[in-house]
């Protein structure tokens, strides 16, 4: 199919706007031809691969322990341990490393760790001006709604 179109610019878009919604394809003119460069090597070096290898190790450790901590809860928090000392070597970064002592601080709450506990939630609070409010809010109403849940259990 081949459409000639003769008017204003505003209605040659209208004309393929609506050939296209229609299943027709309008010829592309020289200007509307677009190329596309690609670097192999988007980081620059084996440097910052290195760094996204350890990234990836994080992140699936973290996942890892977040699957374990139902029915292992010692293998998961040495698991979320591996990622808070992972991360700490990294540097700055504190994305998992916060939700792993979140999820520590919960761990011992859970299996009656209360020092080890105390420990790391002041941790935890060392992290909360690096991570945003929302993060921050919602780790502490979580960690306390499940240390009052665990409280009551030792009752």
């Amino acid at each position: 199919v081949s459409l000639v179109v003769q008017g204003s610019l505003l209605d040659s878009v209208k004309l393929t706007a609506h050939a296209s919604w229609q299943g027709f394809s309008l010829p592309m003119s020289d200007s509307d031809e677009f190329e596309y460069e690609s670097d192999d090597d988007p980081y620059g070096g084996a440097e910052e691969e290195d760094g996204d290898e350890e990234a990836i190790q994080i992140e699936n450790t973290f996942y890892e322990a977040d699957d374990n901590k139902q029915n292992f809860p010692e293998q998961a928090l040495e698991q979320f341990q591996k990622v808070v000392t992972l991360e700490t070597a990294r540097g700055a970064e504190v994305v998992w490393r916060f939700k792993a002592l979140q999820n520590i601080v919960i761990l011992c709450a859970r299996i009656g760790r209360f020092d080890e506990m105390a420990t790391r939630y002041r941790e935890l609070l060392s992290y909360m001006d690096q991570v945003t409010r929302n993060d921050a809010s919602e780790a502490i109403n979580t960690v306390l709604d499940s240390v009052s849940s665990a409280s009551d259990l030792t009752k």
